[in-house]
Parts: structure tokens; C-alpha cells; sequence
């Protein structure tokens, strides 16, 4: 990509951000394993608070919900980031694989689902190319701040 032209930059993280809606709006995302894979964490906060609300959990125990997912999360994402120099290609390739190899319907739709993860990944991926030329500039810190 030519970083010095703003806008192949613009098209490159449109392309990336398109891709990236288009997976998180059309694609084949089974609800079971999709939060498997997915978990929310603001999800975990609302029953949390409901729970804590509706005096099923006490304050304390919703808060300490509330830390964990936040500390998952973490933890999860470290994991990932060293671990993204093999999940890229080997997750759409668990996906192939697994839609070919398996002959009933609810496999080839965990497939679909494991297909849709390397799609995020892929996008995300773009996105963080066709950005790399911003952080470099001295204009975004004073965008930024």
C-alpha cells in the first residue's frame, strides 16, 4: 500500500471496515459458538447488575463478576496477540477443513462459524495495516488529544 497517498490509506481501511460489518452483520454466526468463541463482557456487566439489582447476587459478588471478565479479557487478548502470527492462517484453514471433512449440517455450520472468526481476524488485521501509516504522522497526538 502507498502510505503517502491518503487516499489508497482511506480505501485500504474502508475495504477493512467493510469487511468487518459485513461479517458482523451477514455472516454465519450460530449463537452457541459464537459466544463460545465471543464472550461480552458488557454482557456479563448487565446480568450482573440485574442480578445485583434484583437482589439474586449481592453488590460485592456482581462487582467481583464485573473484574473477572475484565481481567479475562486481558488475559485472553495477550494471548491472542502473540499467538496471531498462527491463528491467521490457520483458522480459515480449521474452517475449510472442517466444512469439507464434515457431512452434517450443524458441522458445516460450525464451520461457517470458525470460517466468520478468520473473516474478523482478516479484517482486523487490514484495518491495523492500513492504519499503521496514521500512527506514524506528528498530527495524531493532537488529534488524539
Amino acid at each position: 500500500m502507498d502510505a503517502s497517498n491518503p487516499c489508497m490509506v482511506l480505501l485500504h481501511l474502508a475495504g477493512a471496515v467493510t469487511l468487518l460489518l459485513w461479517v458482523a452483520h451477514g455472516a454465519h454466526w450460530d449463537r452457541r459458538s459464537g459466544a463460545m468463541f465471543l464472550k461480552s463482557s458488557t454482557a456479563v456487566a448487565l446480568l450482573a447488575s440485574g442480578s445485583a439489582a434484583s437482589g439474586t447476587i449481592s453488590l460485592g459478588t456482581g462487582y467481583a463478576m464485573m473484574l473477572g471478565t475484565d481481567v479475562g479479557s486481558a488475559m485472553v487478548m495477550r494471548i491472542l496477540l502473540h499467538l496471531m502470527q498462527w491463528l491467521s492462517p490457520l483458522v480459515p484453514v480449521d474452517g475449510g477443513l472442517l466444512f469439507f471433512r464434515l457431512p452434517s449440517r450443524t458441522g458445516r455450520q460450525g464451520s461457517r462459524t470458525v470460517f466468520s472468526i478468520a473473516l474478523v481476524l482478516l479484517s482486523l488485521q487490514m484495518i491495523g495495516d492500513a492504519t499503521a501509516p496514521l500512527r506514524d504522522t506528528p498530527l495524531l497526538p493532537e488529534i488524539v488529544g
